[in-house]
């Protein structure tokens, strides 16, 4: 069972705690660099509906200040930065007995110590023409793609969603060819509800209410993903993204 999201966030006042591997917190200005660094890969800007630009310093420093006054105003919501929480030296390391010979107990306890990397975002917010509703969605650098890292955060804010803010739908959408998404999502239990526009882009639709969510999160993830994978090669042969299921978002 994966834990919810510290209720701290609900106040959007206090990060949440670190559970697991997995942190999310609020933004703030210090992000600025992490976040425009993430927007200057075109692997991470290829397959968006929403491009904005956030590759610029500007753009990214608008968008962390009006990110403040979200937080405020909609307690529950919000796009948060994810961190992996990692160590630079694990017990199962092939080097670790050397190192425990050669360093100090002070540095090697630094070494070992989780520490967390800024690997993106995971977002619960309002669907722009349809603020009553809320759409899940994140957006991770590419050297976390293919962890587990995007099931590990979805299912949080599924419990969040379901759990903390009693919503009965959680909405996802995607661009219509992005493949690994569609496969991360069909994972996590979302039902697909077609194409159509967003903001004036097509897009996919997908959705999930609490009672599914609450049945398909006690499944084995190898099901589920046997599942998903024949979905996605029935619906997506041939279209981007495909063959990169396995290290894609």
């Amino acid at each position: 069972m994966t834990p919810p999201i510290d209720a701290d966030l609900i106040q959007a006042r206090t990060p949440p705690r670190a559970q697991g591997r997995l942190r999310l917190r609020c933004f703030n200005t210090r992000d600025r660099e992490a976040l425009v660094r993430m927007h200057r890969d075109p692997r991470v800007r290829e397959l968006l509906i929403d491009d904005f630009s956030f590759d610029r310093h500007g753009h990214a420093s608008a968008f962390l200040d009006r990110l403040q006054g979200f937080y405020a105003g909609h307690p529950g919501l919000g796009i948060w930065a994810a961190e992996h929480w990692v160590t630079a030296l694990s017990p199962d390391d092939p080097g670790y007995r050397d190192a425990e010979q050669s360093l100090s107990p002070a540095v090697l306890a630094r070494l070992t110590q989780p520490q967390p990397r800024f690997v993106g975002w995971f977002n619960l917010m309002p669907i722009p023409e349809q603020p009553e509703e809320v759409e899940l969605g994140c957006r991770l650098v590419p050297a976390v793609w293919g962890s587990g890292l995007v099931m590990d955060g979805g299912a949080q804010l599924l419990d969040h969603a379901f759990g903390l803010l009693g919503r009965d739908r959680v909405w996802a959408i995607c661009h219509p060819r992005h493949a690994a998404v569609h496969l991360r999502l069909r994972m996590l239990g979302f039902e697909h509800e077609g194409v159509r526009l967003y903001e004036g882009n097509p897009a996919r639709y997908f959705v999930i209410d609490a009672l599914s969510w609450q049945c398909e999160r006690a499944r084995p993830l190898a099901t589920r993903r046997r599942e998903a994978l024949r979905w996605v090669q029935a619906h997506d042969h041939g279209q981007a993204g495909a063959s990169a299921l396995v290290d894609g978002a």
